[in-house]
């Protein structure tokens, strides 16, 4: 059935290969329905990638859907956690991007896939924008909450933090753009010390001004380097930190009476 499907549509339009999502891991790698098609495509299952580029003749794979990360624009929960299937008093998904379902992934994840395996043809992610219905995880008595969260901008068209995400991985010129977002108080693992996350910036230098009495400011600097050991980093995502910048989101825990600040553009936070 699947030859008889795939070779309609070469008799459509022979010039364009066809691909399939495929979210059944085990029974398309173990049938011979993935290896028949032109070009294999995984819905999540980011964990099978290699195991499939291993199995298939393709030697490639697509992300036919991808994500499906959880979030309300503007609405951060503490401590910042990567979970799946989060159920919160009010009723929303935390805009840090850590939340997941428990078939889906966070973007690093798809990113790193990309970073890491040149087979990887792209992805299409779930969703562009938040839709009425389909409000998981809360799927029942979790008014006012009544649309997706998947959306990487919400239904009044307004980005969330993820957007600024993809825009560094996708849009020429935004890789050095950073994007922070609100401290991460609670999640801080020292009494005096709070989180920072960073969107973006692939050579990201940040200035640490810490104020000490009797002692002068110090400045620390990080480019494409490990940062200090006196500024704790920690990936919240799953997918990991690497020598190729802040592509991932990072958590900096730094002293409270700190400061950072981006030479171009300037911002404090």
């Amino acid at each position: 059935m699947a030859k008889y499907l795939q070779d309609i549509c070469h008799e459509e339009d022979p010039t364009r290969p066809v691909t399939c999502g495929m979210d059944q891991i085990d029974p398309v790698l173990n049938n011979g329905f993935a290896a028949l098609l032109d070009i294999p495509g995984f819905n999540y299952r980011a964990h099978r990638y290699v195991e499939a580029y291993e199995r298939l003749p393709q030697c490639l794979l697509l992300g036919t859907e991808t994500a499906s990360t959880v979030s309300s624009r503007g609405v951060y929960h503490w401590p910042v956690e990567r979970k799946a299937d989060v159920v919160a008093k009010d009723h929303q998904s935390s805009s840090y991007d850590v939340e997941v379902c428990n078939w889906s992934n966070t973007p690093d994840e798809d990113f790193a896939l990309a970073d890491d395996h040149p087979w990887t043809l792209g992805q299409f992610v779930w969703t562009g924008f938040d839709y009425l219905g389909e409000p998981t995880p809360y799927d029942t008595d979790a008014w006012p909450n009544h649309s997706s969260l998947f959306g990487i901008i919400d239904l009044a068209s307004l980005p969330k933090d993820r957007y600024y995400l993809y825009r560094s991985q996708w849009k020429e010129g935004e890789k050095d753009a950073p994007h922070p977002t609100p401290l991460d108080l609670a999640g801080a693992r020292r009494p005096n010390h709070a989180g920072i996350c960073v969107y973006g910036c692939a050579k990201c230098r940040t200035l640490l001004e810490r104020e000490e009495p009797g002692a002068q400011n110090e400045e620390r600097q990080h480019d494409d380097a490990p940062l200090p050991t006196d500024v704790e980093q920690r990936c919240v995502r799953a997918g990991r930190a690497t020598r190729r910048g802040l592509r991932q989101k990072r958590v900096t825990s730094m002293p409270r009476q700190a400061s950072a600040r981006q030479e171009s553009p300037t911002i404090w936070y």
